[in-house]
């Protein structure tokens, strides 16, 4: 994912946290809001109940893989993942379904407001 795409100030993350809309699954948590850039952004939280450093980056690496096969980063949204302790590294067709149709379920709500 190019640095473009990436939020990582801090600041950003709890105004999205805050003013954004929540989506939650088993497994993830996503926030968004519509944002007045031309493209996508996105930031991945994962939190040190999910593991140690090494499973934190799988999963992180994990997440970055299926939005890169997934998601459109065309539209104009800054999303924030967040992994719940339940998200396991090695059943990663299963987190992908999950994933997919959460940003599915986005699609269709950020529809609907417009």
């Amino acid at each position: 994912m190019k640095k473009i795409f990436r939020i990582k100030k801090h600041e950003e993350f709890l105004q999205i946290k805050q003013e954004g809309v929540c989506l939650r699954s088993e497994t993830l948590t996503l926030h968004y809001q519509k944002n007045s850039l031309t493209h996508s952004r996105v930031g991945i939280q994962v939190t040190k109940k999910c593991g140690n450093a090494v499973k934190r980056n799988r999963i992180k690496r994990q997440i970055r893989a299926i939005l890169g096969k997934g998601f459109d980063f065309s539209k104009q949204i800054d999303l924030i993942i967040t992994a719940r302790p339940s998200f396991r590294t090695d059943s990663f067709t299963k987190e992908q379904e999950e994933l997919l149709k959460l940003l599915k379920q986005l699609e269709i709500q950020s529809e609907e407001k417009h």
